[in-house]
């Protein structure tokens, strides 16, 4: 009987890339043994996004324009 351990998923987890993090997501578990007993009992998952270069991009270059609008206004 397996009490506890890591499992290698079917398939590559970069396919999730890009997809929305926040959407419904099913975990699909299947026993491909038939003559053992397994259990699931629980499964956590952590998601870390990173804001793509563009995004940073615009964020830098929104900051840099309220600077340049700022030191106008005072001058």
């Amino acid at each position: 009987m397996v009490t506890s351990g890591w499992f290698i998923p079917v398939s590559a987890l970069s396919a999730f890339d890009g997809e929305n993090a926040l959407g419904n997501w099913t975990l699909f578990i299947q026993d491909t043994v038939g003559l053992d007993r397994l259990d699931y009992f629980r499964s956590t998952i952590s998601v870390t996004t990173v804001p793509e270069p563009g995004s940073m991009a615009l964020i830098g270059l929104g900051l840099l324009g309220l600077a340049a609008a700022r030191k106008r206004k005072q001058a």
